[in-house]
């Protein structure tokens, strides 16, 4: 059995249960609720690292969407995947061509301390434990309309980033981008990273925001310019696009220490005449 043939067999599984219902015909009244928005919290990190992994059902990565990946991570020579992740024939041609290196990195656990939003309009309901203060120096996280991809990131992200706050304060995302930028402009965030379906609406609001500087991730080599640029402090992410290990780079990319001197005096001093 050929290649071809093999990834001929395996597209069709993928397709077949694509279009394979995932819940039941008659659903619970509760379940015809609208969706809403998750965020991570951070009092509750330390505790999602020792709880089981949830199981994941598996993912299989084609040549093509392996060499998106490749050209998107900064380390050359090798490769992560997750625990669910398997590489199709072709794939894994690629990886034998390249000589690359791939090894599993086992998938933190889902924090099940969660604050929710969707719309604008009252607070939203406390959750326990969850300060509603901003963490002082720590990375401030909006969330709009999560799946599974962005809660599979905050889990990832959960590890990455050792200060997390949730911005996700009210159900009204406009007001949580407010108050996530202006904590970050009296210091008490050191930046922050707002998580949307499409990042147009986070960057018009954001930008209009004393002293926040917002870049929009389209790939880890933008956000490290803007980095350079113009110290970003605000980082937009669309979820709807980006795959989990795009976003993910691109927040190390953001979080990484900022290199001091490498702003750019002559945009820096334009922005703040503008901001006057």
């Amino acid at each position: 059995m050929d290649d071809q043939l093999i990834n001929a067999i395996i597209d069709q599984v993928v397709a077949t249960l694509r279009k394979k219902p995932t819940s039941s015909p008659v659903a619970p009244a509760a379940s015809a609720q609208p969706a809403k928005s998750q965020a991570i919290s951070p009092n509750r990190v330390q505790a999602a690292k020792t709880q089981t992994p949830r199981p994941a059902g598996k993912v299989f990565l084609t040549a093509e969407l392996l060499a998106q990946r490749l050209a998107c991570q900064t380390q050359g020579g090798a490769l992560e995947l997750a625990d669910n992740e398997f590489l199709t024939p072709s794939a894994q041609d690629l990886v034998a061509t390249k000589h690359i290196t791939v090894h599993k990195v086992k998938t933190p656990a889902l924090c099940t301390d969660i604050q929710t939003s969707s719309g604008c309009g009252n607070p939203g309901p406390e959750t326990a434990g969850l300060s509603k203060q901003p963490g002082c120096g720590g990375i401030g996280i909006v969330v709009e309309k999560p799946d599974a991809k962005v809660e599979g990131l905050l889990r990832a992200l959960s590890y990455d980033i050792s200060s997390l706050s949730d911005g996700n304060q009210t159900d009204c995302w406009i007001l949580n981008i407010r108050g996530m930028c202006d904590a970050i402009v009296s210091g008490s965030l050191t930046a922050g990273v707002a998580i949307f379906p499409y990042g147009a609406d986070a960057m018009l609001l954001a930008g209009k925001i004393k002293g926040i500087r917002p870049v929009q991730g389209t790939r880890p080599a933008s956000v490290a310019a803007a980095m350079r640029h113009y110290d970003a402090n605000l980082l937009v992410l669309e979820h709807a696009f980006g795959t989990f290990h795009e976003m993910r780079q691109m927040v190390r990319t953001f979080i990484a220490p900022r290199q001091a001197g490498n702003v750019l005096d002559v945009l820096a001093n334009a922005v703040a005449e503008l901001e006057r």
